[in-house]
């Protein structure tokens, strides 16, 4: 089993520098993300639709 937990410290910032693809190539069984500083409608997060 593998368990990422990640402060990005503002998910928005994180989301622009590679977030997604960090994500989909983890390959992790859980992921956790902390501070994300965000919110409603500041990024279009419908990529974790498609994963």
């Amino acid at each position: 089993m593998k368990l990422i937990s990640w402060n990005v410290n503002g998910l928005r910032a994180a989301i622009n520098k590679g977030f997604e693809n960090f994500f989909k190539e983890s390959n992790a069984d859980i992921f956790c993300i902390q501070e994300t500083k965000m919110q409603e409608g500041q990024a279009d997060l419908n990529f974790l639709e498609r994963i």
